[in-house]
């Protein structure tokens, strides 16, 4: 990609292209987390594909799709979507297309620093996390997403966001999701594990109780300890 080709897809963004993100929350394994899902989208009619596959072919990243609109008319109308996911894809293409945007330029910037926090850590609260982004953080990243597109995640299911899940609705929800992680990790832990003491350095450490044989004697924290 040269100069000219990215000034030419900042003018295709500009024109038929969007900045938008989903925000929304779910509870996998038991443990509730806060999704936010950066998206840039350009659409094109199906018989125009090519120029999707083109873009695809020069920037490298991102996918096209084909989806199904429902017209005014009896028939339904396929729809391409050149659509890209990836946060560091996201980033590569919003710092080469900013000097040459213009109607856009403001979206751009909020999507780049949406990235930006986003590749700190990960926002998803899972069992074993220990990378999570801070909360202050997580929060500016809802406000950026919802300033995008406030009603991205409408379709997505009737539990997750509506037009009433606004930025003040999630200042709120996303401490309670952390706060409740939180205590459910804690709860976790320790009903899997079992704190013991070395039986050479007389240190503390956790280990899971599955591991633990009936009748041993001797805990060791280390491979050094136990010889």
């Amino acid at each position: 990609m040269i100069n000219t080709d990215w000034a030419w897809l900042s003018g295709f963004i500009d024109g038929d292209g969007c900045f938008t993100c989903a925000v929304w929350e779910k509870v996998p394994n038991g443990i509730p987390t806060i999704t936010i899902a950066p998206r840039i989208i350009i659409s094109q009619a199906e018989q125009n594909r090519y120029i999707l596959d083109y873009i695809v072919q020069k920037t490298g990243v991102g996918k096209v799709y084909i989806k199904k609109e429902i017209s005014n008319s009896f028939n339904s109308q396929e729809q391409g979507m050149y659509t890209i996911s990836r946060l560091d894809d996201i980033r590569y293409i919003c710092e080469n297309i900013s000097p040459y945007i213009v109607h856009k330029k403001l979206q751009c910037e909020m999507m780049l620093e949406l990235v930006n926090i986003r590749l700190q850590g990960k926002i998803g609260i899972n069992k074993w996390n220990r990378e999570r982004i801070p909360l202050e953080n997580t929060l500016r990243c809802a406000e950026l997403g919802l300033s995008l597109n406030p009603y991205a995640t409408n379709g997505r299911n009737s539990r997750h966001n509506g037009k009433e899940r606004t930025i003040e609705y999630w200042k709120v929800r996303i401490p309670e999701i952390y706060l409740l992680a939180d205590e459910m990790i804690y709860k976790r832990k320790f009903d899997k594990y079992i704190e013991l003491i070395c039986s050479t350095c007389n240190r503390t450490f956790n280990r899971l109780k599955c591991n633990i044989r009936k009748g041993t004697k001797n805990h060791y924290c280390s491979m050094e300890c136990k010889k």
